[in-house]
């Protein structure tokens, strides 16, 4: 577990040393917010849940259905995902190292 909180934590999923990009996995219930570092932008693939909204820090939504892909630009700072089902959802989020 690379980061946790009350209602979420961000799991690390390895891939070769020599790959370009780098995988986490996002569980949680409720909301999380999600801050972009290194200036890369990222790639999130709705994995388990039947959709999550995606709030951008000046306001833009989005409705992430099921196994359903955005990229999120490195502009926009932060983001924040809300998740109103039952259970947990699980986000794959994708960025360059």
């Amino acid at each position: 577990c690379l980061e946790s909180g009350k209602n979420w934590r961000v799991m690390h999923l390895p891939t070769h040393e020599q790959h370009f990009y780098d995988v986490h996995r996002i569980e949680f219930s409720g909301d999380v917010t999600i801050r972009i570092t290194e200036d890369s932008f990222h790639v999130l693939t709705l994995a388990e849940g039947k959709a999550v909204q995606v709030i951008s820090e000046n306001g833009l939504e989005y409705s992430l259905n099921y196994l359903e892909t955005i990229i999120i630009p490195c502009a926009a700072g932060s983001y924040n995902l809300k998740y109103t089902g039952e259970g947990r959802a699980r986000v794959i989020k994708t960025f360059v190292k």
